[in-house]
């Protein structure tokens, strides 16, 4: 069952898992606990926020998108307790950040600056949480995993265009978002490639007694 499929009665929750994400790949990872969530996608601008490198941007974009959700929650009168997860992911090439493809020109482009190359795919999350209306806990979690695209021809290039939703994914790619098999390599954990490093989201989920 997909996440965008699973309803919640959240006077039967003592703890409600906010994702604040409209990532398929995230929903899906989250979906494997077998807990309800919520999915109340930010509405920040990423393209908007700058810092000076790679990390600290990717970091601040999480910040600010777990602070706009927990706003919008208070402003809503929410008494239930909730755990928000924030998350923000890119790729780093080069020391700088790679961001999304807006048309397939871009994506194109980005593709085969990959090709043959080793980037970085760094993912930041954010966890706040509120027991009892007052916010005591906020755990940042950072992961980074080491991406070597295979030498792509124009042909695989072409064709993972034509089958995947590119303009979604930070880097034009997603692990298991299309058919064709672009990477080579992966150094560290898979699903922090796929959006949620589950090393790190277990402690945090476990502590809430979520899981």
């Amino acid at each position: 069952m997909f996440a965008s499929q699973i309803y919640f009665d959240i006077m039967h929750i003592h703890m409600q898992l906010i994702l604040a994400s409209a990532s398929e790949g995230r929903k899906q990872l989250l979906s494997l606990f077998k807990i309800p969530f919520k999915v109340i996608p930010s509405s920040v601008d990423e393209d908007k926020i700058h810092a000076a490198t790679p990390l600290e941007t990717i970091q601040l974009r999480a910040k600010l998108k777990a602070e706009s959700i927990a706003q919008e929650i208070i402003n809503s009168h929410w008494t239930k307790d909730f755990l928000i997860l924030s998350a923000d992911s890119d790729a780093d090439l080069d020391g700088h950040i790679v961001g999304k493809a807006r048309n397939k020109k871009e994506a194109t482009q980005i593709l085969q600056n990959f090709s043959g190359r080793t980037h970085i795919r760094i993912n930041i999350q954010k966890n706040v949480a509120r027991p009892q209306q007052s916010f005591h806990h906020v755990w940042q979690t950072y992961d980074r995993s080491l991406v070597t695209m295979k030498k792509l021809t124009r042909e695989d290039i072409k064709l993972h265009l034509k089958l995947s939703n590119y303009t979604k994914y930070a880097g034009a790619y997603a692990l298991f978002a299309s058919p064709v098999d672009l990477i080579s390599k992966v150094e560290g954990s898979l699903t922090n490639v796929v959006g949620l490093p589950l090393d790190k989201i277990i402690p945090i989920l476990k502590e809430n007694k979520l899981i």
